[in-house]
């Protein structure tokens, strides 16, 4: 709901209208992951596209390169591709902004969730956040590291990527 209540006041600016867009335009935990790793065409990296930080990710250590935002001490966020693109062509999953996902977080949730297609916890207090950020250390732009924040906690390194449905 967060996701879509700041989109829906942004869209003047993307020329949407409500009806457009599901109730998740954030991806969901698993969603967001199943594209970080390149889905079907994985070919196991740690981080999105490549084993190395620096070829897919910028993160402390890198993003104080020219053309940054510039919005904390010489860091900030990047482009979007200036980075290699993971195996589905997809830029910047590993670093850049920490992108927020749909579901509520729950430190023991995949312990005991369904096997197919896990929903996420109906409630919570937190929201997941997945891929590191411009500010953080490498370690947090691996696919599989998970974050957790409340949704009304905002920073300048967090975003999120929009996932529509077809329909």
């Amino acid at each position: 709901e967060e996701c879509l209540f700041f989109f829906l006041k942004q869209k003047t600016a993307y020329e949407i209208k409500e009806g457009d867009w599901s109730s998740d335009v954030c991806s969901s935990d698993l969603e967001w992951e199943f594209a970080a790793r390149g889905g079907n065409l994985s070919r196991g990296t740690i981080y999105s596209g490549s084993n190395s930080a620096d070829s897919v990710a910028w993160y402390e250590d890198n993003s104080d390169s020219e053309g940054n935002s510039n919005l904390f001490q010489g860091h900030g966020t990047m482009k979007v591709g200036l980075k290699k693109p993971n195996e589905l062509g997809i830029y910047d999953m590993s670093g850049n902004v920490a992108e927020w996902c749909h579901d509520w977080y729950a430190a023991d949730y995949y312990s005991h969730s369904p096997v197919e297609n896990p929903q996420g916890p109906a409630g919570g207090t937190s929201r997941i956040l997945r891929g590191g950020e411009w500010g953080g250390d490498s370690t947090a732009c691996y696919v599989y590291d998970r974050g957790a924040i409340q949704p009304n906690y905002t920073r300048p390194e967090f975003g999120f990527r929009v996932a529509k449905s077809k329909r």
